[in-house]
């Protein structure tokens, strides 16, 4: 076959590969058509626009939607918010017993004074009673799954334990005492408020990075595993491009390594780097060398005007002979 008809073939193959919505890369070549090892060369690639997936820390109920494709954020922006439940609640009341537990300490009041309010709320960060409640809800789980005559007695220990633990904490907040009696309690209500804290930072999925959002596919009421992924954003200006050389030349390259280039068809001047190398299996089916099974594959980053997406870049690589 000859040369010409070498190039046709290329071309019907590079011609497949865009349709396809695949990069391909071509090299220049010297004047007598080889391509030795450390002659300057360029590759031709297709443009990837940089992106930052965005994932939940907890999962949960999502509760509402904040922004959409299109969307430029800062870093920390609010993008959703989970259902939090009660906990909202909660951590007034926990903040408001805490507050009205360090005015009786200072003041030296008696138990029996205490508002009711700060009665119930101190019972529920004691120590008997939640792990009372944790014995409990394990029973439930074992009744529900197995319904025995063994599981329903545990149930039913469980239950009245859960109860008497409330009662027994009742009057004992409620007798005439010194209200110094409180002072374990104080980091008992420190720990919960913290834990609820948290809990609720959690609950809020934020950008982590200046960027657009780009993938945002979320409503209320959807919901997400812990990990699971909430937006993707694209880092605004920023591109990539993957492209092949041969192990044995690919020492002339290393992560950092800058060089020259355009994009689009207005031919953009570019600066890329070398953003990392990585080892790669080539199929079998497209060694055209059979003892050479690896590659090595270079990923270029660089800056460029927003809208180059999907545009070819031509990069230049000096002293690299370029995968065959």
């Amino acid at each position: 076959m000859n040369t010409r008809a070498n190039w046709r073939l290329i071309l019907a193959i590079a011609a497949i590969f865009l349709s396809l919505g695949v990069g391909f890369t071509l090299a220049t070549t010297n004047s007598e058509g080889s391509r030795p090892s450390g002659f300057p060369g360029a590759v031709t690639v297709a443009v990837q626009p940089v992106t930052v997936l965005v994932t939940t820390k907890s999962g949960g109920v999502v509760a509402e939607v904040f922004g959409k494709p299109g969307d430029h954020v800062a870093k920390g922006s609010l993008l959703l918010r989970l259902e939090t439940g009660p906990l909202g609640e909660q951590r007034r009341n926990l903040a408001s017993a805490l507050r009205v537990t360090r005015a009786a300490l200072q003041s030296s009041k008696e138990l029996s004074v205490l508002p009711a309010g700060l009665r119930s709320a101190l019972i529920e960060v004691h120590p008997d009673v939640t792990a009372a409640e944790d014995r409990y809800v394990r029973a439930v789980a074992v009744l529900d799954r197995a319904r025995s005559s063994s599981a329903q007695a545990e149930w039913n220990q469980a239950a009245a334990e859960r109860t008497l633990v409330r009662e027994r904490l009742s009057r004992s907040l409620s007798a005439t005492g010194a209200a110094g009696d409180l002072a374990p309690m104080i980091p008992l209500l420190e720990g919960r408020i913290r834990d609820i804290d948290q809990i609720l930072a959690d609950s809020d999925v934020r950008a982590t990075t200046d960027g657009v959002i780009d993938i945002l596919d979320l409503r209320a009421g959807d919901r997400l595993l812990p990990g699971g992924a909430a937006a993707i954003l694209l880092l605004a200006g920023e591109y990539f491009c993957e492209f092949p050389v041969p192990v044995a030349d690919s020492g002339a390259l290393r992560a950092g390594l800058e060089s020259g280039g355009t994009i689009g068809p207005g031919r953009e001047a570019i600066r890329w780097r070398v953003d990392r190398l990585g080892l790669r299996t080539i199929p079998v089916g497209l060694r055209e060398n059979r003892q050479v099974a690896q590659e090595t594959l270079v990923r270029a980053r660089f800056s460029a005007g927003e809208g180059v997406r999907g545009s070819m870049a031509v990069l230049e690589l000096p002293r690299v002979r370029l995968a065959q």
